[in-house]
């Protein structure tokens, strides 16, 4: 499957520690200068879970609202959903 990000999106994966750094390397090595990235559908499938798991974590602020981590995160989650 393939999965388009944005050059946030992409930085933003990357800058964070709770994704594994398999998926960093996968994600490094499989992205092409587009951003577009091509990944097996259960590979997809727990990037979903570990977005949904952090969302809750780090994506709302004290009036729990979404806040930018949250909107990355958010589009994250739509991005790797499989249908």
């Amino acid at each position: 499957m393939k999965i388009q990000l944005t050059e946030n999106e992409f930085n933003y994966f990357l800058s964070q520690n709770f994704f594994p750094e398999k998926y960093k390397g996968f994600l490094k090595n499989n992205i092409d200068v587009n951003f577009k990235l091509t990944i097996t559908e259960d590979d997809a499938d727990e990037i979903r879970e570990i977005c949904m798991d952090y969302l809750p974590v780090y994506g709302f602020d004290s009036n729990y609202e979404l806040n930018e981590q949250g909107k990355i995160l958010e589009k994250l989650i739509d991005k790797f959903f499989i249908g």
